[in-house]
């Protein structure tokens, strides 16, 4: 009976170390499963940084496109209205160089005619006129000569 308790208690201990192997093992196992899982879980976050930061650097790249189109755009839109302003500065100036040129004929010719109508109006200069002749003088033919010492008689040819 002894000996059968002692085999008892033999077998008992190597069951409870058998138990005790086990669940080191279990735990273990475990361990590993869970260390697996961790590097699974770290791989997976670090490939969806990855793939974030690959979408935000083609987001970038295509707002910077963006940009450059933009910017380019007004540029070609500022040149537009510059050379539009430019065109309608020039358009400006040559209708002002119109109208001084028109104002400065209009004065002249007012001048022009002021002048006729003061000589034509003079008084007691009427006599020595003469109608104008096919040559449009204003003086006849003996004040010329007075006026340039001629003295020929070669006024009636």
């Amino acid at each position: 009976e002894r000996l059968q308790r002692e085999r008892l208690a033999a077998e008992a201990e190597e069951a409870r170390l058998q138990a005790e192997r086990l669940e080191e093992e279990e735990r273990l196992a475990e361990a590993e499963r869970l260390e697996r899982q961790q590097r699974v879980d770290e791989e997976r976050i670090l490939a969806e940084q990855a793939a974030e930061a690959e979408r935000l650097e083609q987001e970038r790249v295509v707002a910077a496109e963006a940009a450059a189109a933009a910017s380019m755009e007004a540029e070609r839109l500022e040149q537009e209205q510059q050379r539009i302003e430019q065109e309608r500065v020039l358009e400006e100036q040559a209708e002002a160089d119109r109208l001084e040129q028109q104002r400065v004929s209009t004065a002249e010719a007012a001048v022009a005619v002021e002048t006729a109508e003061n000589l034509n109006n003079q008084p007691g200069n009427e006599e020595g006129w003469e109608e104008d002749d096919e040559m449009g003088d204003l003086y006849d033919d003996d004040e010329l000569d007075d006026m340039y010492d001629d003295d020929d008689d070669d006024d009636d040819e």
